[in-house]
């Protein structure tokens, strides 16, 4: 009774998203598939509620600047990863260098050529992985006088980097940049995004894809790290 009651509840939703076109340009987009009608119907509703809430923030913000994302159709707890753990026998900090010499006061990253395209990191939880690969390729552009311009691999690092010792990283289950660091050292370089491309933007699932060793190598090779001390 109560499963007929919910789809009676969510027909009117299943039939409104069958012609809305913006509906359908975000499926195809991030690929999006569902398990049955009704629940097509609930993420439907979902991604309407999104769409008003962005048409909302963009008026109140006088310009558009806010959009539709694959996590348009998700309920707010369906956004955050859960469960992250210190690997056993972590060691807290990867081994640098303190850097002491006067730095800029400010610096607008706007204004230079060293910020590269936004990048995506999907359901899995590999924020560390792409702190250190957009890090990587601001300094490559900056030391390169803007001539390497390129998109790194994030996907290399997520799926390559170890969890024991000074990396502590766990791939889709968190990492720590100074690991990454570490784990470049030890193999030739970087590779780039065409090579490595990252798997798991367009993807529900929170599974690292397995490390390609045969390409585990190319590209940018990253030198002694620093700490900056304030």
């Amino acid at each position: 009774m109560f499963r007929a009651l919910a789809w009676t509840l969510l027909l009117p939703a299943a039939v409104a998203a069958l012609s809305d076109p913006d509906w359908e340009a975000f499926k195809h987009k991030y690929r999006k598939s569902y398990s049955s009608k009704g629940e097509e119907a609930a993420r439907y509703q979902l991604f309407k509620a999104t769409q008003q809430r962005v048409d909302h923030l963009n008026k109140l913000n006088g310009e558009p600047a806010f959009g539709i994302t694959w996590m348009a159709d998700r309920h707010e707890e369906e956004k955050y990863k859960r469960g992250h753990r210190k690997p056993k026998g972590f060691v807290p900090v990867a081994p640098v260098q303190n850097f002491s010499d006067a730095t800029a006061t400010a610096v607008d990253w706007r204004l230079t050529e060293a910020v590269t395209p936004i990048k995506n990191q999907g359901q899995c939880g590999s924020c560390w992985a792409f702190s250190a690969t957009e890090a990587i390729e601001s300094q490559l552009i900056l030391a390169s006088g803007g001539r390497y311009d390129m998109a790194l691999s994030p996907q290399q690092i997520t799926s390559c980097a170890p969890s024991t010792g000074t990396y502590g990283c766990q791939g889709c289950n968190g990492g720590f940049t100074e690991g990454a660091y570490e784990y470049l050292k030890t193999v030739p370089g970087l590779a780039n995004s065409f090579y490595i491309p990252y798997q798991q933007s367009l993807t529900e699932s929170t599974d690292t894809v397995a490390c390609p060793k045969e390409k585990d190598q190319t590209t940018t090779d990253l030198r002694q790290p620093y700490r900056i001390t304030e």
